[in-house]
């Protein structure tokens, strides 16, 4: 092993921003650059890590969001919430398994 590693790189620590009053463990977030998945709980100004890796996660949206399998979902710049609509704001999400009746998705994230 070399003397410069610091991590393995599949989590990143990342102070939480104002539009996150509060961030439960499992909530996909971004925040200094990066978008992941919180490890822990916390509330605006903390220091979380988030997890980057490529994995599949299953999500709650919004009735409102239309997801299928295949699809590519975006963090909203404003909410900071999963949305379907393009625009400005951040590809985060490549949709594996569509929603369900309960608004549960499955999904990847899209490498960084």
């Amino acid at each position: 092993m070399t003397v410069n590693l610091r991590s393995d790189g599949r989590a990143v620590d990342v102070v939480i921003p104002s539009k996150y009053p509060t961030v439960t463990k499992g909530d996909l977030i971004q925040a200094d650059g990066w978008y992941g998945v919180a490890c822990t709980n916390g509330k605006q100004g903390d220091v979380i890590a988030i997890e980057t890796t490529q994995r599949e996660f299953a999500f709650t949206v919004d009735a409102s969001v239309v997801a299928a399998k295949g699809d590519i979902l975006y963090i909203d710049a404003t909410t900071g919430k999963i949305t379907a609509t393009k625009g400005t704001n951040t590809p985060a999400l490549r949709v594996t398994k569509a929603k369900d009746a309960n608004n549960v998705i499955w999904a990847k994230l899209i490498a960084q």
